[in-house]
Parts: C-alpha cells; sequence; structure tokens
C-alpha cells in the first residue's frame, strides 16, 4: 500500500503548477532545503490549507486521490471527513504515490498549527520561498517532529542553524506544547 515515488520538491512544484491556492513543503525536504544537510526522504509531503482542498483535488482530477482517517487510508470520498488528516495523491491504482498532503487549518487567514489549534501564525511568518518553492519555516517542521522525541538528529542537524526568533519561537511554543519535553533541556 505505501509504495512511494520519493518526488523532490522541484517535481512537487510541476505538478502544483497552475493549482491556484497557497502550498507549501514540509518535513524533511524542508529541513534538508534550510540546512543543507542530506537526509533520506520517504516522501514528499506538502501542506495545503483544509478550505483549498477542494481546488487542489479539481487540480488533480483524474489522479488516484485517498484520504487518510485515524491512520487508515482510503479512495477519498467527495466529502472528505472532518478529520481528515492526509490525502494521498498517485497518477493511476498501478502507480507509486507521489504526493503526501497535509490539509491545514485556516483561521482568519492564519495558517493554525495542527497539534494546537491555539498557534496561529501569517503563511509568511511560517514559511520562506526559495527558488519559487515556498518551505515550511525549520522551527515549526521541528515542532511537529517533537511528538516524535527519537528524532533528535533533526533537532541536532538543525538548531545550530536557527536564527535567535526561529529558535525561541520553537521552545516557546514547545513549552507549551510539553513544559517537560527532553528537547527544552537544548533551549
Amino acid at each position: 500500500m505505501e509504495n512511494w515515488d520519493v518526488l523532490e520538491p522541484a517535481a512537487g512544484a510541476l505538478a502544483f503548477d497552475g493549482v491556484g491556492v497557497p502550498w507549501w513543503v514540509c518535513g524533511g525536504w524542508a529541513l534538508e532545503r534550510y540546512t543543507a544537510v542530506r537526509g533520506p526522504h520517504e516522501r514528499l509531503v506538502v501542506g495545503v490549507f483544509l478550505d483549498d482542498v477542494a481546488a487542489v483535488r479539481e487540480h488533480f482530477a483524474g489522479a488516484d486521490v485517498w484520504a487518510v482517517v485515524d491512520g487508515f487510508a482510503q479512495p477519498a470520498p467527495a466529502d472528505l471527513p472532518p478529520d481528515v488528516t492526509r490525502l494521498w495523491v498517485r497518477a493511476r491504482p498501478d502507480t507509486p504515490w507521489q504526493l503526501d498532503l497535509r490539509p491545514t487549518r485556516r483561521w482568519h487567514d492564519e495558517w493554525v498549527f495542527p497539534r494546537d489549534p491555539t498557534v496561529t501564525f501569517p503563511l509568511d511568518a511560517v514559511t520562506w520561498v526559495d527558488d519559487g518553492i515556498r518551505y515550511l519555516n525549520p522551527e515549526m517542521v521541528l515542532l511537529f517532529r517533537s511528538g516524535r522525541v527519537q528524532r533528535t538528529a533533526d533537532l541536532d542537524s538543525t538548531l545550530p542553524w536557527l536564527r535567535a526568533e526561529a529558535r525561541d519561537r520553537l521552545f516557546t511554543e514547545l513549552r507549551k506544547l510539553d513544559p517537560f519535553h527532553a528537547w527544552l533541556e537544548r533551549a
């Protein structure tokens, strides 16, 4: 079921060409682009606003799209369940998956952190653009990954490169999520 064609961000940009809504590269590709530290990649993870999913699905009309809810993937219905966490996209059922879309809530035109809806920022404050591709800021990627403490390699390779304000944002938000998190020793 989880056979992935690991696209690079430039290939993702080609796939999204003309979509007409904001999207951004998340996860390991965003960290790699920021730090230039190469790492293994399982897939291309792309964030989109939840209320833009209809436009994204229209853009990928004809593709095989599955919805992931509670860790289970199934063909995406026309009306997505409200608790959908990801959408997987591939050209056809007999081809590898190519895009792992992460629908993200938008509130008053701000990006909402999925693990804590009280954390909101303008999209431009949590992303940056390089070579025409928007990436999630490294401190936000680390905040996502802080739920899996074993991912200390990401913290180790990224923390030295973070600007002071990004480092402060990471640890401020992490304290709200888990005031006893092991990464806070690095603040």
